[in-house]
């Protein structure tokens, strides 16, 4: 049984949508106990049905780039990498986009020189990490490296503010401001347990819906400092203090089965809070109806 909490969101596209292609933290998993909330490592789209943003590119991505290109006419696509550990870019050799002449992708970054930024990406797309995809690449790629705390502004009406994370590497969180509406994404964050990090509050105050890493519960959390991740109590408390309309936990831990999550959807589901699980094509409409 799937319960309310973590069922919660509309398969009908709003003004803005959300769809979370991607769910899981560190390593894609698959099998019978992980039906439900799925295993792809973190992708999430927000679209306004014209422009397209996606956040991180792990393996969710390849599903999401085979809806992208059913679709007729030039795409233009603006990827933001939270950082490039693999589990945040390992879907991209598999981006079926890359592979078509129509169509152009921004890639920002905001962890490393532009340089070292695309020298990472092509990496992941040459030998000895995969065979050489270069030659077979078709889309216009733009590398744009930027420094956390930037504004930025994909396309017009779209600001996207930044701010550094605590995680080993360094992680970057997105406020996206669109269409009115205020979508906050905080993956691969590790807590203080004294205080909420002001970044985190700064982009995530009284936003529409925040995307939260809850990888551990709070006893987990324990024995895994330094790790680089966060809990889905600190997501309750974020979400009250930072007075967020609806909260999304995510980066499930690989460990989590549909059983293990089910049972903090349950907790959840006993608060107040405006807190939910998200899972594997979970789509959120944000704002009002067309």
């Amino acid at each position: 049984m799937v319960s309310n909490k973590l069922a919660l969101g509309s398969s009908t596209y709003s003004k803005l949508s959300l769809v979370f292609w991607g769910t899981r933290g560190s390593i894609p998993v698959s099998g019978k106990d992980y039906v439900r909330y799925g295993g792809n490592t973190p992708c999430v789209e927000l679209t306004d049905g014209e422009n397209i943003i996606i956040l991180d590119a792990g393996s969710g991505i390849k599903e999401l780039g085979n809806q992208l290109v059913l679709k007729t006419g030039p795409l233009k696509i603006n990827i933001f990498l939270s950082h490039l550990h693999l589990d945040h870019i390992q879907g991209l050799p598999f981006f079926s986009p890359l592979y078509r002449q129509d169509v152009v992708i921004k890639i920002y970054c905001g962890l490393r020189s532009k340089h070292k930024f695309e020298r990472s990406i092509e990496r992941l797309l040459t030998h000895p990490l995969a065979p050489n995809l270069m030659p077979a690449i078709k889309a216009a790629i733009e590398y744009l490296p930027f420094k956390s705390g930037a504004t930025l502004e994909p396309f017009p009406n779209c600001q996207i503010e930044t701010g550094s994370l605590h995680h080993p590497g360094g992680s970057v969180g997105f406020r996206i401001n669109w269409l009115g509406k205020s979508v906050t994404y905080i993956t691969d964050h590790e807590h203080s347990p004294k205080r909420v990090s002001s970044n985190v509050m700064r982009l995530a105050k009284q936003c529409s819906v925040l995307i939260y890493d809850a990888c551990y519960s709070a006893t987990e959390f324990l024995n895994r400092k330094g790790w680089g991740h966060s809990t889905f109590e600190e997501g309750m408390h974020i979400s009250k203090k930072a007075r967020v309309e609806k909260t999304y936990l995510f980066h499930h831990d690989p460990s989590k089965t549909d059983e293990m999550l089910d049972a903090i959807a349950n907790n959840l589901e006993k608060s107040e809070q405006p807190v939910y699980m998200a899972y594997d094509g979970l789509r959120v409409a944000i704002g009002k109806y067309s």
